[in-house]
Order: C-alpha cells, then structure tokens, then sequence
C-alpha cells in the first residue's frame, strides 16, 4: 500500500536526482519495483512518470506531490 509522506523524507539525506530509473523511484518511495510496476499500470492512481522511448523516468518533486495526494 502507500507509505506515509514522512517515509519519503526519512531518505531525502541520501541524494537522489531530479530525475529517477524505475529502480531508483521505488527506492526513494520504499515499495518494490513490482509494486511500482502495478502502479504504473493503473489507470485510477495516475503515477506521473515519463516514458521516453523503452524508458521510464520519474520526477522526485512529483512523486512527492503524489504521495501527498493519494493516501
């Protein structure tokens, strides 16, 4: 399920890019790549990412936006 804001914070002391690989999103968000995965796909939960080309890239500030938003 979806962690609390505050989890996401705890990691901010670690430096993570403006943008993030799949890997490193499910990192920063403390769920499994699968997780995300099914994330991805679902249409109702409406994750911001990015696909550029075979390639997903996902902005932190909007990842932190969407945790915020769907509790």
């Amino acid at each position: 399920g979806c962690r609390g804001l505050g989890d996401v914070y705890k990691r901010q002391d670690k430096s993570y890019p403006k943008y993030l690989t799949k890997k490193q999103a499910a990192e920063y968000l403390n769920i499994s790549t699968q997780t995300l995965n099914d994330w991805i796909y679902n249409d109702k939960l409406c994750l911001p990412f990015k696909k550029i080309g075979k390639v997903n890239r996902f902005n932190r500030l909007e990842l932190d936006r969407f945790m915020t938003t769907n509790k």
